[in-house]
């Protein structure tokens, strides 16, 4: 049983008062920011749609403790008890319109432009969501819990409380984008984290406490009453200014007739006022009885740092990655002798659908699985070839995320202990082109570290330096590297290193007697590789022979 039903518990089976204050505690700021979105901006009547919702849940204590969690039924009821407000503050508004004929405006303060034009359609798309995705959501973002605390009110391990979280999130700005709201999953995730929950004004938990307990103590009329009496203020306004417009657009002889009956109503409203600000006078004695409670201080500075704090997108997009990989490790099943679907591990169903999918389709709807795919040793040697042919094709942006997060995975691959492993991360890296341009370093080292028996490998890391594109940094590495592959019996680096070297043009001047040599290498491939080097670095250095050999050859 999490806390907050524990909480819950306590004040419905033995009244413990203590115990529903530090519910109301716990979540006063996500109800408050819920209803000022919903009321417009309006903090007096969000506080009175605040003390209504916690009068509720006092009354259904009995009720509500058998459920999980009560943050998903706080955020509904906060929708309804606001809806409910703002309709008789509408007609109440309009009576006041028709007896004055006139229209008022209020304004507030200016919030920042992205969040503005998120904040009026939030609430309605989060009620597009599913009750558990809505859950996850609040749990993380609305009341700034990390995720170990949102598995365990939801009943699920931290790993996959992180991956409904990211679900949750995706589908939430589906739901804005069909309201016409574009946003990237990531920059929602950290604008709900900044800007989704405000704190209550001081006091306001300590006086939705005291009056929801009133409420419970008294019965369901009582709530109706203390609705009226949050609200009486704007009513009498609104009495007094119809009367006064009414004297004004009446005739002498109605002022006359009238004037007796505007006293009389006037004592009666000077009589209530008295009663009510006797009534106001014992709700503020409360209301400073229990503001002075002291909090946990640290607890609070806890809370504060959690609700202030905005992930950075990459930061989160590695932990998503991380915990996916392992949530999906950890309820893989071994297969059975016949094969199906239903018995391929998480890591070879993910497979499956890079193969079925295509790259680009797979990255646009599920980036961190493709993240995983990359980063894990286990999976990217396995990975169909044709599938990684399109991943230069891949949007640029798209790109350079992806390259962002897995070209660290991929340099220390190269010195993993199974070869084709290591052949494999050079290749990727290479088909990420300037994306991958950190891994430079990492690749010139395997060039300047013979290993006799893993020649290919610094032939995949010459052709990934060339693809990458030159830097002064790999230009001596490479000139040493070709000078000590001429005499090799393979041609597995002297081919891409030349094509590597090519692209520097005269500032690799230095290579060109390793190049003329090439260029008589008994390997065509290499010989051609060399002539186009020559012709880039130092044209003057080609003979005619040499030249005409680069002529392509007729039918």
């Amino acid at each position: 049983m999490n806390e907050d039903s524990e909480l819950l518990r306590r004040y419905a089976e033995h009244r413990d008062e203590a115990a529903f204050e530090r519910l109301v505690q716990r979540h006063v700021n996500l109800v408050f920011s819920a209803a000022l979105r919903q009321t417009g901006g309006d903090a007096q009547t969000a506080e009175d749609v605040t003390q209504t919702v916690f009068a509720d849940l006092a009354r259904k204590a009995g009720s509500l403790g058998r459920r999980g969690g009560i943050t998903g039924w706080l955020y509904s009821s906060t929708r309804f008890a606001a809806a409910k407000m703002r309709r008789a503050d509408h007609r109440r508004k309009t009576r006041e319109h028709e007896a004055t004929d006139m229209n008022t405006t209020s304004g507030g303060e200016t919030a920042p432009s992205h969040w503005r034009e998120l904040a009026p359609v939030l609430d309605e798309a989060m009620h597009d969501l599913k009750a558990q995705d809505r859950e996850a959501v609040l749990l993380r973002y609305f009341q700034s819990r990390d995720f170990k605390s949102v598995g365990a009110a939801l009943g699920l391990s931290e790993g996959a409380a992180q991956m409904r979280v990211s679900r949750a999130v995706e589908r939430l700005r589906r739901a804005l984008m069909r309201r016409g709201i574009a946003v990237s999953a990531a920059a929602l995730a950290a604008t709900l984290g900044s800007d989704a929950v405000v704190s209550a004004p001081a006091g306001l938990a300590a006086s939705a406490a005291s009056s929801a307990l009133a409420t419970a103590a008294a019965g369901s009329g009582t709530t109706v009453t203390l609705i009226k009496l949050m609200t009486m203020t704007k009513l009498k306004a609104g009495i007094v200014s119809a009367v006064v417009a009414a004297g004004l657009t009446t005739s002498v002889v109605v002022q006359q007739r009238s004037l007796t009956r505007q006293r009389e109503e006037n004592n009666a409203l000077r009589e209530q006022t008295e009663q009510l600000d006797q009534q106001l006078a014992q709700v503020r004695a409360d209301n400073q009885r229990l503001a002075k409670i002291q909090l946990d201080a640290n607890e609070l500075d806890q809370l504060r740092k959690e609700h202030l704090e905005i992930p950075r997108l990459r930061a989160q997009a590695a932990e998503l990655a991380r915990l996916r990989r392992s949530m999906m490790l950890a309820e893989a099943k071994p297969q059975e002798p016949n094969e199906t679907e239903a018995n391929l591990t998480e890591g070879e169903k993910l497979l499956k659908r890079l193969k079925d999918e295509g790259l680009p389709r797979l990255a646009s709807e599920d980036f961190p699985a493709v993240v995983w795919i990359f980063k894990d040793p286990t999976l990217f040697p396995k990975i169909d070839v044709d599938a990684v042919n399109f991943l230069p094709r891949l949007d640029p942006n798209t790109k350079a995320a992806l390259a962002g997060e897995v070209v660290s995975p991929l340099v220390d691959a190269l010195k993993h202990e199974d070869q084709w492993t290591r052949w494999n991360a050079a290749i990727l890296l290479g088909f990420f082109g300037t994306d991958a341009k950190r891994a430079l370093p990492a690749l010139a080292d395997v060039l300047e570290t013979r290993i006799e028996a893993d020649a290919g490998l610094q032939g995949k890391a010459a052709a990934a330096i060339w693809q990458i594109g030159p830097d002064a940094r790999t230009l001596p590495v490479l000139i040493d590297a070709l000078g000590k592959a001429l005499d090799d019996k393979e041609p597995f680096v002297r081919q891409p290193v030349c094509l590597a070297l090519s692209k520097f043009g005269p500032e690799a001047k230095a290579a060109v007697p390793y190049l003329l040599k090439a260029s008589e290498d008994e390997d065509p491939m290499v010989k051609k590789s060399a002539l186009e080097a020559l012709r880039n670095i130092d044209p003057n250095s080609l003979t005619p022979e040499r030249l005409k050999s680069l002529q392509p050859k007729g039918p």
